[in-house]
């Protein structure tokens, strides 16, 4: 699944290039194209198997962030199937054809009644002919906080947070996490790498805490509180 697209509103943040939270966007709207491609869609899974996608690790590499206006191109593609998991790849190539960004996200379906996990074989997901994987789902452990954090902030969520599923929407997370920095310093610091873990839902009218901690120069660790449940965490490295 490749697609061409001009890099407008959506896509960048403002500093006029392709931020965390856009690229998270981008490849939300890679495997969603990807999905509809093989007619497994969130639609689909709620019309034929009562189910729903859900994201619940993802890692991107930005090495060259696109800037306004710029053409890029797009895609997306599973390269497995793991029972109740897969892990899809997703990369953008700038204008001369070069990998700007490149991601690999972890997803499983649930049971829009009980929540819990369905096999891929109960939706007859592919089996076979994936794709070429350009980065493997290594995704971290990250450490237990026990210092205070440098940002803390709360934040109710409402309709407009609320995606397709019922639930707070993917992107928002990291638009709650990023907001921890200001435009000064997003302006004047290039982010390089973002690894997310979405741990549980939230729903509008919950109350979120937003901590974020200094690891080190470069490094940041954020973490979401829904009262005393931790719901998302997030690596970000900046160059």
């Amino acid at each position: 699944m490749k697609r061409k697209i001009k890099i407008t509103t959506p896509y960048a943040s403002s500093t006029t290039r392709m931020g965390a939270s856009q690229a998270v966007c981008l490849m939300q709207d890679g495997f969603t194209e990807c999905f509809d491609e093989i007619g497994k869609d969130n639609i689909v899974l709620k019309e034929r198997y009562n189910a729903f996608w859900v994201i619940s690790k993802s890692k991107i590499i930005i090495d060259k962030a696109p800037a306004w206006l710029e053409n890029v191109t797009y895609d997306a593609y599973p390269i497995n199937n793991r029972i109740v998991r897969t892990n899809v790849n997703c990369q953008v190539y700038d204008s001369d054809n070069n990998v700007a960004i490149r991601a690999v996200q972890e997803l499983c379906i649930l049971d829009r009644e009980t929540h819990r996990p369905k096999k891929l074989s109960d939706i007859d997901f592919p089996k076979n002919e994936f794709g070429e994987c350009i980065l493997e789902p290594d995704f971290e452990k990250f450490p237990a906080m026990t210092e205070s954090p440098i940002v803390t902030y709360e934040q109710k969520i409402y309709s407009e947070h609320i995606d397709m599923s019922g639930h707070l929407n993917n992107v928002e997370y990291v638009k709650l996490a990023m907001n921890t920095f200001s435009v000064e310093y997003t302006h004047t610091h290039e982010i390089h790498e973002i690894e997310m873990h979405y741990l549980g839902e939230c729903m509008e009218g919950d109350l979120l805490t937003v901590n974020c901690y200094k690891l080190t120069d470069k490094l940041y660790y954020c973490m979401i509180m829904n009262q005393d449940r931790l719901v998302f965490e997030m690596k970000m490295m900046y160059h």
